[in-house]
C-alpha cells in the first residue's frame, strides 16, 4: 500500500550495518536474554552440576523466547502483540474534535480501529483552540482528568515550559504536532525530560517560499495575506519563506489581516483587500484558525466580481477540485492528510507509554517532518480528493502498524519512521 514492508527492510538492513546509530534500549527479550548469560555466566564461576544446569536453563529460556518472537512474526495480527510483551491499557487526549471534517473523520476512524486496538490505547478528543490559553486549558483539564499521554499544536515555544513543567510533575507523557521547537534553550529543555516523546512537522518556511515563487512566476506582483497572530511559530515561518519569495521576485505585501476567528472576518478582510487595491494580483491564506478560510476567500473574490485575482493556500480545503474549477484557486500546498501529523505524533506516544520510545539522536525522543504535497490544477485536485474526501480512508493497514510498533519491531528508530513518511502516498 505505502511501499512499507520494503522501507523498513532496508531501514532494517542500514541499522544493522550502523550499530552505533541505534537507541541504544533495549527490548524485554533481549533484557531477559542478558539476565540469563549473565546468570549462567555466575553459575559456572562456581562450577560443577550447578554450571551444566544454568547452561540448561538459559538454553531453554533463549530457545523459548526465540520461538516467542518467531510466532510474533509475519503471522501475527496488528491487534496481536508480541508473544513476550503485555501491554497495559492507556489513554491519549488529543486536542481535536473526532468528527465534523473529512479529516477529523478519518483521524478518529484510524485512531480508534486500527492503532487503538494494536496498541491498547483509547484515544479522547477535546476540541480546543490553538492559541496559549486553549493549549494550557487543554493540557491542564486532561491532565486533571488522569490520561496517560497528550499531544497539542503549541502556538509558540513560549508555551512548552509550563507545559514540559506540569506533564513532569504529572508523570504525563507528551508530544507536539504540526510544529518544531526553534527555541534551543527551549528545545534542550524539552529533550531532556523523560516525559517528552518527539514531534512531527513540516518544513514551514520553503512552504511559504514555494508559494511565494508560484505567485512570482506567475506575474503577481502585489498580494494580500490571511494570516494568523504575531508570534504564531508556524505562521511566521511561513512568511519568513514567503518574504524571500516577494524579495526574489519583486513582490510587494499590500494588505494583511491577522488572528481572524470567525467567517465574517475573513469576508470582511477580503472585501477591504479588495477595495483598497485595485491592481491586487492575489490573495494568499498562509495560516488561520477559521475553518474553510479558502473557500470564503475564493467566494468574496468571486462575488466582488473582480477578474484576474486569484486565491493560494497553505493546507488542502475540503471541496478543493471545485475551488480549482472555479479558476480563482490556482495554488495549493499541504500534507497528504491534515490529521496525519497527529496520527504519526500518537504512534511515537503509543510506543512510549508502553515503554518502547522510538529514539533519534537523542534517546527517546524522535523528531519527523511530512513533505508537503503541491496541488495546482483541477486534474491534481481530483486525485487527492478522491482519497482525502474518504471518511475511511485507511492511513496504514494492519500489517503496517505492526511494523511500527517497536515491540514487534525493535530496530525502528526516527531514521526508519522518516523513511516511511518520505516514501508515503495517497
Amino acid at each position: 500500500m505505502k511501499r512499507l514492508t520494503a522501507v523498513l527492510l532496508a531501514g532494517a538492513v542500514a541499522v544493522s550495518q550502523l550499530a552505533g546509530c541505534s537507541s541504544g534500549s533495549q527490548s524485554k527479550t533481549e533484557k531477559t536474554t542478558e539476565k540469563a548469560a549473565k546468570e549462567n555466566s555466575e553459575s559456572v564461576a562456581e562450577g560443577g552440576t550447578e554450571a551444566s544446569e544454568a547452561e540448561k536453563a538459559a538454553d531453554t529460556k533463549d530457545s523459548a523466547e526465540t520461538e516467542k518472537t518467531a510466532d510474533a512474526g509475519d503471522g501475527a495480527k496488528a491487534d496481536e502483540p508480541a508473544a513476550d510483551v503485555d501491554l497495559k491499557e492507556i489513554t491519549i487526549a488529543i486536542p481535536m474534535a473526532d468528527t465534523g471534517m473529512t479529516f477529523q473523520n478519518q483521524m478518529s476512524y484510524n485512531m480508534n480501529n486500527i492503532l487503538g486496538p494494536a496498541g491498547n490505547a483509547t484515544f479522547v478528543y477535546n476540541q480546543s483552540t490553538f492559541d496559549a490559553d486553549g493549549t494550557m486549558n487543554f493540557v491542564e483539564s486532561e491532565i486533571a482528568a488522569g490520561v496517560d499521554g497528550l499531544m497539542f499544536v503549541p502556538p509558540s515555544d513560549s508555551v512548552l515550559p509550563t507545559v514540559c513543567s506540569l506533564c513532569e510533575e504529572a508523570e504525563v507523557y507528551w508530544a507536539i504536532s504540526m510544529r518544531t521547537i526553534e527555541d534551543e534553550e527551549i528545545r534542550e529543555m524539552c529533550e531532556n525530560s523523560p516525559y517528552y516523546v518527539g514531534n512531527c512537522y513540516e518544513d514551514e518556511e520553503e512552504t511559504g517560499r514555494l508559494v511565494g515563487e508560484y505567485l512570482g512566476k506567475q506575474g503577481a506582483k502585489k498580494i494580500a495575506i490571511i494570516t494568523t497572530i504575531k508570534g504564531d511559530t508556524t505562521g511566521e515561518a511561513r512568511e519568513a519563506g514567503l518574504a524571500k519569495a516577494c524579495e526574489e521576485y519583486g513582490i510587494e505585501i499590500v494588505g494583511e489581516a491577522r488572528g481572524l476567528t470567525q467567517a465574517s472576518d475573513v469576508t470582511n478582510a477580503v472585501e477591504s483587500f479588495l477595495s483598497a487595491n485595485a491592481e491586487l494580483d492575489a490573495v494568499f491564506c498562509v495560516g488561520t484558525t477559521v475553518t474553510g478560510v479558502q473557500e470564503i476567500t475564493v467566494k468574496a473574490v468571486q462575488d466582488s466580481g473582480r477578474k484576474g485575482v486569484q486565491v493560494v493556500c497553505v493546507d488542502h480545503p475540503d471541496g478543493i477540485t471545485d475551488l480549482f474549477e472555479s479558476g480563482t484557486l490556482t495554488y495549493s500546498i499541504g500534507t497528504p492528510s491534515f490529521a496525519l501529523d497527529t496520527y504519526i505524533c500518537a504512534i511515537k506516544m503509543v510506543n512510549a507509554i508502553q515503554g518502547y520510545p522510538i529514539s533519534g539522536e537523542k534517546e527517546g525522543k524522535s523528531s519527523n517532518f511530512i513533505a508537503m504535497a503541491v496541488v495546482s490544477n483541477a486534474e491534481e485536485a481530483k486525485v487527492y480528493e478522491e482519497a482525502s474526501s474518504n471518511n475511511e480512508y485507511t492511513f496504514f493497514d494492519e500489517k503496517e502498524i505492526k511494523d511500527l510498533l517497536r515491540w514487534n519491531n525493535p530496530q525502528l528508530d526516527e531514521s526508519g519512521l522518516q523513511s516511511v513518511l518520505d516514501n508515503y502516498e495517497l
